[in-house]
């Protein structure tokens, strides 16, 4: 029975190195700096620029950039994951996010296989959740400035949970040009079916308010706005 012996000390030394590796990986700058390395060669149209920390105990970003079918830039990135749930694959709980600038941008020459290209044009009836490996959590989220297009938000506060069949957006605050803005939303997708929208956004000024909701099919949601306040003349 020696054979069985070797066996499992074998066993044993290779789950001690396979344990010591995930320990280093999760709880060095080195580790971190290998992951992320590794992660840009696979996608190469990702750049990461100024990675510090570790993934057990909070990770800064000073840049990252994405030049794929939109234009991706964030400054000062920092996040916190919750560990064990990942590392069972259970699921990605981001504790804390945090990042001082997401700028968001469609490029001027879109890409050759690109809808804007090729002239085709997105049907809202056939749009569906991406199929995510794992569901992601964001408990807390602060967004100093976002920017996509013509859309300009500012000192933004967002929580919510992405899953195989849902989008949900539990709380997102923002600002714009003296004007808040606090929103719920909720994206549900069912097979054969249409995406299900439940949005409610309300909107303040120092002399009006009002608050917007659409709820049903993506394709023909019922749209329904409130307002109150002196009408502008």
């Amino acid at each position: 029975m020696r054979w069985l012996g070797v066996l499992v000390a074998l066993v044993l030394s290779v789950a001690a190195v396979s344990l010591a590796t995930a320990t280093w990986l999760l709880t060095t700058d080195g580790g971190t700096q290998l992951l992320t390395g590794q992660l840009q060669k696979r996608i190469v149209e990702l750049e990461l620029e100024g990675v510090q920390g570790n993934l057990l105990r909070g990770v800064h970003i000073d840049s990252l950039r994405y030049r794929g079918a939109v234009w991706v830039e964030l400054r000062g990135l920092e996040f916190e994951l919750q560990m064990w749930p990942l590392i069972d694959l259970q699921a990605l709980h981001i504790e804390r996010f945090s990042s001082e600038l997401i700028s968001i941008q469609l490029p001027a020459v879109p890409s050759p296989d690109s809808e804007l290209a090729t002239g085709q044009s997105l049907r809202l009836d056939e749009l569906q959740l991406p199929d995510l490996p794992l569901p992601i959590y964001l408990h807390a989220a602060t967004v100093a400035q976002f920017t996509y297009a013509a859309v300009a938000l500012s000192d933004i506060h967002l929580a919510g949970a992405w899953t195989k069949t849902a989008l949900q957006i539990s709380e997102l605050q923002a600002s714009r040009d003296g004007v808040s803005l606090d929103a719920r939303l909720a994206l549900v997708s069912a097979q054969s079916q249409p995406i299900h929208i439940d949005l409610a956004l309300s909107w303040f000024m120092p002399e009006q308010q009002g608050r917007l909701t659409a709820q049903g099919p993506i394709t023909q949601p019922s749209v329904r706005h409130r307002f109150s306040g002196p009408v502008p003349t």
